[in-house]
């Protein structure tokens, strides 16, 4: 990296000092070098997620196309299109519902409106979001997601 950045500096120094063609073409030559190195590190670098992504597919169900094409079950299948579909269109809808993301981006400032100072505006939404996540990790399998998110939506 170090060799990479002298030669970035030097392709620099040399294409912004240059007096005629020959000494732009050995700055962009020095530029060159110090993008290869730049390059290869980045490159090397995406490697990294990749194992991650690899070792992480190794581990997840079948997919739906995959499933038919080994002539399982279709109803299987079927319930496994439903579930995307859920896991698909309930993030949508919250979406264009707006309410909660609305309320939660706008809640620092109503609280300052009714009288908060900035830092305990903050602050009080921070606690207010964190310990409702406290709460929901005790409660959501005593009730089952699917009676909270029906209860949420009343």
């Amino acid at each position: 990296m170090i060799i990479g950045g002298v030669a970035f500096l030097a392709g620099t120094a040399v294409s912004g000092a240059a007096m005629d063609v020959y000494m732009a073409i050995v700055g962009r030559a020095l530029l060159g070098v110090g993008f290869g190195f730049a390059n290869r590190l980045s490159l090397g670098l995406a490697g990294v997620p990749a194992v991650f992504f690899t070792l992480g597919a190794i581990f997840l169900p079948e997919t739906p196309n995959s499933l038919v094409q080994q002539g399982e079950n279709r109803a299987k299948v079927r319930a496994l299109l439903q579930k995307l579909a859920v896991a698909v269109l309930m993030p949508a809808f919250t979406q264009v519902s707006l309410t909660g993301s609305t309320i939660g981006f706008y809640a620092p400032m109503l609280l300052r409106t009714v009288g908060m100072g900035e830092s305990a505006a903050l602050l009080s939404t921070v606690v207010i979001y964190t310990a409702s996540t406290i709460v929901l990790m005790f409660i959501i399998d005593r009730f089952g997601r699917h009676t909270l998110l029906i209860a949420s939506s009343l």
